[in-house]
Order: C-alpha cells, then structure tokens, then sequence
C-alpha cells in the first residue's frame, strides 16, 4: 500500500474507476481507492497492540453512487468516556446532525450504516490510559439489501485493503 500527500476534501468527485489507486491532493491528508471484490478494514493506529495517546484521526469513506456504508466492528476496546470514536453519516465530521454513533468503552458495537454512499470516522484519545482499540470492516450495500444477520466479509474475497492513521486524516474511495 503506497501513501501520498493529500488535502482535505469536502466532496469527492471519481472520474473514472480505479483499483488500489490513489490521488495526490497536497497537505497531509491521504486518499486511497479500492475496488470491488476487495474489503476495507479500518483499524485504530498501532493496532493489535495498544493505541497511543493523543491521537485525532478522521477517515472519510465514500463508495458508489445508489450504495450505502456499513460497518461491522470484530474488535472493540477505547478507554471508557475519555477515547472516543464517533461515525457519521457524509463527508464533514463537523456536521453534528449527520452523528450516527458516539461509541467507548469496550462493548462491542452493532453494524452501523450511513444514510448515504458516504461515512466519515473521528477517533480521538486523551493524554492518559490506552486500551487495544477497535477494528472494523466496511462494504457497501444497495439500500433494501440489508439485514440485521448480514456480515462485512464475504469468504470470496480475498483481498483485504487495511487502513490505520497515526494523526494524519485519511480519505477512503470504493469503486465498483
């Protein structure tokens, strides 16, 4: 998986399709393309061991067109109250009406879907304790397609794109 610099994007507009392609924009945020019959797992920075402090991380998913976003978490673990990590519906962490989780602790949390091919994530730790964190994965859906028993991975695919930021942003686009 190669990296590049990239700026912050508020809307992400794909001209043509790509596999495990990625754009340079240019200020520290990065973008990364998968395809189809690939999955995406998104993982807390330094996972399988513990998370550092002071992290503010953000990763901005968007997938195709008349799609919606799930995510399926196989592992939980933030510092209770003080670690968060908080998923929302578009492209703008900022939109407090898009929220459509605030999660910490170490319950594992149920699927989450947007209400929109776009989801955004913002994980932020305190200066304190550290815990696992959390692990993820996230497929796209036609909406009506879904239901409560439906999981993120499909034992056809093998292809796993795994993304973890340390402080930087990160801007995820799936193509069919």
């Amino acid at each position: 998986m190669n990296s590049f610099s990239s700026s912050i994007a508020r809307s992400i507009w794909i001209v043509s399709i790509l596999l495990l392609s990625q754009s340079d924009l240019s200020n520290g945020t990065e973008v990364d393309t998968f395809g189809f019959g690939e999955s995406l797992t998104i993982v807390s920075p330094n996972y399988p061991n513990n998370y550092p402090n002071n992290v503010n991380t953000q990763w901005l998913v968007s997938g195709p067109a008349d799609y919606q976003i799930m995510a399926v978490f196989s592992t939980f673990d933030l510092e209770d109250f003080l670690d968060i990590l908080r998923i929302g519906s578009g492209l703008d962490p900022d939109d407090t009406a898009s929220l459509l989780a605030t999660l910490s602790g170490s319950s594992l949390p149920g699927i989450i879907v947007s209400n929109s091919k776009e989801m955004w994530l913002a994980f932020k730790s305190d200066v304190s304790n550290t815990e696992l964190g959390f692990r993820m994965n996230i497929e796209v859906y036609t909406p009506g397609n879904y239901t409560d028993n439906m999981t993120a991975s499909s034992s056809s695919r093998d292809n796993t794109f795994i993304s973890s930021s340390a402080g930087k942003n990160r801007i995820l686009i799936m193509n069919l």
